[in-house]
């Protein structure tokens, strides 16, 4: 029984093998194709450069995909148009439109900068003030300190009666 089972294990193995082995000897190449040009027979035109005015027959409405309406930043006379600044005509991205007198609004600018020229200098003069006014201060707290120490000093001597109360008073008065 245990010769049998080899056997039958041993069976299919083999005949996998034949097989294989047989099929590879019966094996064709691969057939090869030669490359071969294609012709292609075409016809040629010459060609000109030359401009081409887009223009388009229809019937009906028409309107602008796109509309732009500009408010200048800036006052003044207008100087220069572009030319192409009409109806139906191009423009380029960052082409000039037009151009405006700069007297105007140089002088607004100039204007603007001795404004701004003189808030600097106010702001400077107060901030001197400031620093004026400070030590003023420090000045007057020494001051203050030193009358109430003679104050002080006067008192004692008061009370020790070395000096007279009017002196006391005019000492208390200043």
């Amino acid at each position: 029984m245990k010769m049998f089972k080899k056997i039958l294990i041993i069976i299919p193995i083999v005949c996998g093998i034949i097989f294989f082995v047989v099929m590879k000897k019966n094996k064709k190449p691969p057939v090869r194709l030669e490359n071969k040009e294609r012709i292609q027979t075409v016809r040629v035109i010459p060609l000109e450069k030359m401009t081409v005015v887009p223009r388009v027959i229809t019937y009906g409405y028409v309107e602008a995909d796109r509309t732009w309406q500009a408010i200048s930043e800036v006052s003044g006379k207008i100087v220069w148009v572009n030319k192409n600044l009409k109806k139906g005509y191009f423009l380029k991205k960052g082409e000039i439109l037009f151009k405006i007198d700069t007297t105007t609004y140089g002088l607004a600018e100039s204007r603007g900068v001795a404004d701004l020229m003189s808030v600097d200098a106010r702001l400077k003069e107060l901030e001197q003030s400031r620093k004026n006014t400070g030590r003023l201060l420090a000045i007057e707290k020494k001051s203050l300190a030193s009358a109430g120490q003679e104050l002080k000093r006067k008192r004692e001597l008061f009370e020790n009666e070395y000096i007279s109360s009017s002196d006391l008073e005019k000492e208390e008065r200043s």
